[in-house]
């Protein structure tokens, strides 16, 4: 029944509801960080307040808990499904953007840190679900634009956000403004996420699509596939996380950077500003544009393998381009990394890990992800503070550039071992070789079948093949 959902018309308008969704949760996000030098000077008005303190304390209250929550999102959205989670998360978004701006109102610091705690246990683990929602519709076919059109939307966000957020706070209460803006967007996106939830229910009742259903597993049955993620699948999650951590360091540092690059060339701080501004927008703009062009290509030519590869390659000299030619360059070269490498990302997931726990792996994964990002900040603070040029920093986080390399070149290895190759477009083959479960009476893996995938014996006969036939 899945052809169905993914030769439906339909599919398009559950990937716009689900945009829709997405872009306000990354907007509220994303506005304390585009206006923080306001939110500093709103924040020191009040004498009991550590400006530069509650500014972190936002970001790390939205942050922390998304080291754990994310495996126990993922593991309960493959037990109770997308739709129920979707809607509970939202309303956790939603009911902790209320508080947000009521806490500025009754200006209450700790109803602020409890809001932004809300947000960050749904904000971040309904990407999870949206994601495995989309994965229904566009099962086999256009998956990866599908999700390059995700991300891409998150980057017009931004770029929508930083004009329209920069403009409110020149008025008078501008912070509020621009607070208030974002939880009327939520509130109006919540019917966007009814309207989701309920087309994909009404589609599986009058098509009547047994396949969700077949999905749900026992806790047990989680707990035990996720022991069982395939290596490929840990050494992606290894190399991800690395590249953004490199990739938070250029978002953290780019603007002070080229700032302090401008301000050798006699220009004014209105000039330096309006510079660092248009190639930050260059940037996202340049990620916005080409992501879901990767992700076309991706859907009708594969080579996922390679990309990944020239993903890590672009970062690399991105990061040492930094070092020694002007910022423009780098800059570029940092939109076509994050396009190139945000969609093949998750389709990559997706043949590596059984469907029925994806949203499992999606969660493992982002944990994994959110680590190495409590990390990058004390990193960052720390070789800041001893060189100022930065010098320090960009050589060594090209070092965990190199790292990620060497980790993707194990990745190289493992998919020469299989049947079919993640670069081929047959996604089928690729996924019933994922899927594969061999005969236990087998004696060798040419009596078995295809090399399996995800499963108890797979790390142990990665060694016993010879001459793989290659798709």
């Amino acid at each position: 029944m899945k052809l169905k959902f993914s030769n439906s018309n339909l599919r398009f308008v559950i990937l716009a509801l689900s945009c829709l969704v997405l872009i306000s949760i990354n907007y509220c996000n994303d506005i304390p960080s585009i206006i923080k030098n306001d939110f500093l000077v709103y924040f020191s008005q009040y004498p009991n307040l550590d400006a530069e303190y509650v500014f972190d304390m936002l970001y790390t209250t939205y942050s922390i808990p998304n080291i754990v929550i994310p495996i126990f999102g993922g593991i309960i959205c493959d037990k109770l499904g997308s739709r129920l989670m979707t809607l509970v998360l939202y309303a956790l978004v939603l009911i902790g953007q209320t508080l947000f701006s009521a806490s500025l109102f009754l200006q209450n610091f700790h109803l602020m840190i409890i809001a932004r705690f809300l947000c960050g246990v749904g904000g971040e683990t309904i990407k999870n679900t949206v994601t495995k929602l989309l994965m229904h519709w566009f099962a086999d076919k256009e998956i990866a634009l599908a999700q390059a059109i995700k991300t891409s939307s998150s980057r017009f966000t931004f770029i929508a956000n930083a004009m329209v957020s920069s403009s409110l706070v020149m008025s008078a209460q501008g912070v509020t403004k621009a607070i208030n803006l974002g939880t009327m967007m939520v509130f109006g996106s919540f019917i966007a996420t009814i309207l989701l939830c309920g087309l994909d229910y009404l589609a599986e009742r009058q098509w009547k699509d047994t396949t969700k259903k077949d999905e749900k597993v026992t806790l047990k049955e989680i707990c035990r596939g996720t022991m069982q993620f395939p290596p490929m699948y840990w050494s992606l999650a290894v190399i991800s996380t690395l590249v953004y951590m490199c990739w938070q360091l250029i978002q953290t540092c780019s603007s002070s950077y080229m700032s302090d690059v401008f301000s050798h060339n006699d220009l004014t701080p209105a000039e330096i500003r309006q510079n660092v501004g248009f190639l930050l927008a260059l940037q996202s703009f340049i990620g916005m544009v080409l992501t879901p062009l990767f992700g076309c290509f991706i859907d009708r030519y594969g080579k996922r393998v390679i990309l990944l590869g020239l993903a890590l390659i672009v970062l690399l000299a991105c990061l040492l381009l930094f070092i020694v030619t002007h910022p423009i360059f780098p800059m570029i070269l940092f939109g076509l990394t994050t396009s190139i490498f945000s969609a093949t990302l998750w389709p990559t997931v997706n043949l590596i890990v059984k469907d029925k726990y994806f949203s499992t792996s999606y969660g493992v994964l982002s944990s994994i992800n959110n680590i190495g990002l409590s990390l990058s900040p004390v990193i960052i603070s720390r070789y800041k503070g001893k060189d100022a040029s930065y010098v320090n920093l960009f050589f060594l986080f090209s070092c965990l550039c190199v790292l990620a390399f060497m980790f993707y070149i194990d990745f190289i290895r493992r998919d020469y071992y299989r049947k079919t190759s993640l670069n081929s477009t047959q996604q089928n083959k690729i996924k019933e070789e994922r899927d594969f479960v061999p005969s236990k009476n087998a004696d060798t893996v040419g009596k078995a079948g295809p090399l399996p995938i995800g499963d108890e014996e797979s790390s142990t006969l990665l060694g016993d093949v010879e001459n793989p036939t290659k798709v």
